[in-house]
Parts: C-alpha cells; sequence; structure tokens
C-alpha cells in the first residue's frame, strides 16, 4: 500500500448522494499473468457494462496477452502497469492498485477482478446502474456462479465444453465441489477498502456496512481445459517459490504438479454428464445456454 496511507474524504449526506453516486468514477482493477484466452473478451465486457477505467498490472506474460493489453491502453480507457517480476504478492498487489485508483484516478467504487471473472446483475442493464443504487452500503459482496466443463476425459475444449453452472448457494448448501469465494464491489468515497488474499474480504471491515447482494453476480471460469489448468498451477507455483511462501491451496496444487497427481485436482473442476444431471436435479446448478455465454465472450472466441 502506498505508504500505508489511508485516504479520507468527505462524507456525503441528505439529498445529495444519489446524483453524487452517479458521478463517482467506477473503477476495475485486473493483475494478470498469460490470460491470453480471456482477457480481451474480460475488457471488453466490463467496459460495456459501464466500468469508466480499468487499471491492470501485469506480471511478466509471455503469451501475448501483454501485447493485447498495450493495444488497449492506447486506445481504451485503460491503464497498463507492466511488472516483470514473477513473484507472488497477490494482497500487496491489489492494495497497490487501490491506492492507484483512490489517489491517482479519484475512484469513487472499486472492485478487484480476476481475467476468468466477469461481474454483473441481472436485475439492471448495466454494472454502472447496479452501482449508482449502492445507497446503503459501504460494499456489496458478489453471488458466485462457477461454470464448469463437461468431463470428455481431458479432451474438453473451453467454451464450447461449458454445460453447466453452480447456483451460487452458501457453502453449506451445496456440495463442496460448486461453491465459489464471493467478491466485492467497494465504495472508496470516505475511507479506502483494503483486501485480504483473493480479495473475499475487507481487511479494516469494521469501517464498513458490507451486504450480500442476492442479484449481484460473478460469473468464475475456473476451468479453461486441461492444458490451461496445468499451465496456471505451474506459473503460480513457480512465482509462490520465488516469493518464499510454501503453504496455502496453491502451493498444495503445484506440489501436486511435481509429483504427478495433479490430474486428481484438475478433476474436480470437470464433471459427467450424469452427475451434473444430478446436481440440476437436486437444484444445486443449473445448464448453460448459449446467448449466455456469449453475452460474456466475444463471438470469434465463442465459436472458435
Amino acid at each position: 500500500m502506498r505508504n500505508k496511507i489511508r485516504c479520507f474524504r468527505q462524507k456525503l449526506n441528505g439529498h445529495s448522494v444519489k446524483s453524487e453516486l452517479n458521478k463517482q468514477k467506477l473503477v476495475m482493477t485486473l493483475a494478470v499473468k498469460n490470460e491470453i484466452g480471456l482477457i480481451r473478451s474480460n475488457l471488453e465486457f466490463h467496459l460495456s457494462q459501464g466500468v469508466d477505467l480499468i487499471i491492470v498490472r501485469d506480471n511478466g506474460s509471455e503469451d501475448g496477452t501483454l501485447e493485447i493489453l498495450r493495444e488497449y491502453a492506447k486506445n481504451k480507457p485503460v491503464v497498463l502497469i507492466e511488472q516483470p517480476t514473477q513473484n507472488y504478492n497477490q494482497q500487496e498487489w491489489l492494495n497497490e492498485l487501490m491506492d492507484i485508483a483512490v489517489i491517482d484516478h479519484q475512484a469513487g467504487f472499486v472492485f478487484h477482478c480476476d481475467a476468468d471473472e466477469f461481474f454483473y446483475s441481472p436485475k439492471f442493464p448495466s454494472l454502472r446502474e447496479f452501482v449508482n443504487s449502492m445507497t446503503c452500503c459501504d460494499a456489496y459482496r458478489t453471488i458466485c456462479r462457477n461454470y464448469f466443463l463437461t468431463d470428455l476425459g481431458g479432451k474438453e475444449s473451453f467454451p464450447k465444453d461449458l454445460s453447466y453452472s453452480s447456483l451460487g448457494l452458501p457453502k453449506r448448501k451445496c456440495p463442496k465441489e460448486l461453491w465459489g469465494h464471493k467478491c466485492l464491489l467497494m465504495k472508496t468515497l470516505n475511507i479506502t477498502p483494503y483486501v485480504g488474499m483473493g480479495s473475499h474480504s475487507i481487511l479494516n471491515d469494521h469501517e464498513f456496512a458490507i451486504h450480500n447482494h442476492p442479484d449481484f453476480i460473478v460469473a468464475h471460469f475456473y476451468s479453461q481445459g486441461k492444458e490451461h489448468f496445468f499451465q496456471k498451477v505451474r506459473v503460480a507455483g513457480e512465482s509462490l517459490i520465488k516469493s518464499n511462501i510454501t503453504s496455502g491451496h496453491v502451493h498444495k496444487r503445484y506440489q501436486r504438479l511435481l509429483d504427478g497427481s495433479l490430474d486428481d485436482e484438475y478433476k474436480k473442476h470437470t464433471f459427467s454428464e450424469d452427475i451434473m444431471k444430478k446436481y440440476l436435479a437436486d437444484n444445486f446448478a443449473a445448464a448453460v445456454d448459449n446467448e449466455e455465454l456469449i453475452s460474456f465472450f466475444k463471438l470469434d472466441l465463442y465459436h472458435e
């Protein structure tokens, strides 16, 4: 965090709140490495949702992601920070990006996004209009809908073989393999919110009114095929080693890659038709239609 300074801003009150919210800048942050399959779709989707500015930190991409980001930084409201070092300090990165959003770009609302996450509200025409409705809380937690590939023995293709998604039920009410972490969209009008690992919690949450919103959703496409999964684990694991981090689920997956047992972990993110039909019948999952996917992904990507 920039000098670990908390930024205070004038508190809004009375009838001016609604009009002031409409003027506040909505900023999204991204920290990415080697996300060629989704980065363009992610940027296009969120810009179409009314995001005013996207701040991206590239951590040494080598697959063409960086070139796409440079293109967007020239032609779109995208700020690119090139960070070629490949260490793993996610929490520090996100909070540095928060400071950049608030101090350098006067953000009124901020959400931290991954390349495989798409934020939206089905009750509002755009994310911008959802944000304009945030008059009673400082932060909203999403419902997380995980999207799953049909198990085709390692030959499943993304996004063609996406067939089902979870319904975002609470952890205690659904099979653990369907549950997903909630994400946050935060006001930054009064106090800067700093997040913990994964951006699933606010460290100074005692200063924030946080609400679980049933109509605020993050669509999460964690599994993009076996090759992508193994590559993602390898890159993250090598970054952990450089950062002297030897704990957590990312490190455990990297150890499984090294000992040859990562297949079992990958299979947790793909399901047979029979299993998914059972989840569907038990109201734990929903079938995915093509129009829903096309709303997230560019047409040329979806039909590849």
